[in-house]
């Protein structure tokens, strides 16, 4: 993987950070190097350009969800855009091969862990989704977008 490649493009400072979780091998790669490699290998470009899209697409995603004016609806459009994104039909219900925990789901969503626990319980209880030890079902799309619509209009109703 790499990081700090907007700083090398923009000529600019590294507006981020990163942390090895393991022992790793960094190469440094100074503008001119990069300039240089990018020219002689496009297929470094096109993964560069792949990778940042992706990174433009969470970010969007993490601004949609925090547009969402409460923990609800926060988690369950989380849960709704990582499905969209990243699930597989099977069967008539959307899998995500992604194990969601609550700790996991208020960090994608911005609310707290209890908060997290709390929709978690809501949603299997309606038997909406099933966060089971190995991947996440969504028992029915539409149901669950409709939850997700029932409860922006719930806030909206109770706005100030």
């Amino acid at each position: 993987d790499f990081f700090g490649e907007m700083a090398i493009l923009e000529d600019l400072p590294r507006s981020a950070n990163v942390v090895a979780v393991q022992d790793s091998e960094l190469l440094e790669i100074n503008a001119a190097k990069a300039d240089e490699m990018l020219a002689r290998q496009p297929e470094i470009a096109m993964r560069m350009l792949k990778k940042m899209s992706e990174r433009l697409r969470e970010a969007d995603r993490q601004i949609e969800t925090l547009l969402h004016n409460s923990d609800p609806s926060r988690i369950v459009h989380t849960i709704s855009s990582l499905v969209y994104l990243h699930g597989r039909q099977l069967d008539g219900q959307w899998v995500l091969d992604r194990v969601l925990d609550k700790m996991q789901l208020s960090a994608l969503a911005g609310v707290s862990e209890q908060a997290a626990e709390k929709v978690m319980k809501d949603l299997t209880k309606n038997r909406l989704v099933d966060f089971s030890a190995d991947c996440t079902v969504i028992h029915n799309r539409e149901s669950l977008d409709n939850f997700l619509q029932n409860l922006k209009w719930r806030n909206m109703a109770f706005a100030p």
